[in-house]
């Protein structure tokens, strides 16, 4: 693998991250449609699967108090719709 020209690892490399970004969309669709199925935020849904960590309580826990709950699913975009 140390002889592959550059331009076919770029090509890899953006083929690998558009697999990512497709794979964390379909993820973000179940999930969603998991929270609604059993009644519950999309917050407690993905902490259950992925963890509590720092950065998602820092948003999930003010944002649900706010009663912003679709900033998890939805991003910041929903905001201003």
């Amino acid at each position: 693998m140390a002889d592959m020209h550059p331009l076919v690892a770029l090509v890899i490399f953006i083929a690998g991250v558009a697999v990512v970004v497709w794979a964390t969309e379909r993820f973000l669709e179940g999930l969603v449609g998991v929270a609604a199925m059993v009644g519950a935020s999309t917050f407690a849904i993905s902490a259950v699967l992925s963890g509590l960590e720092a950065e998602n309580v820092a948003v999930g826990v003010p944002s649900g108090a706010d009663g912003l709950d679709s900033l998890a699913a939805d991003g910041p975009s929903e905001l201003h719709s």
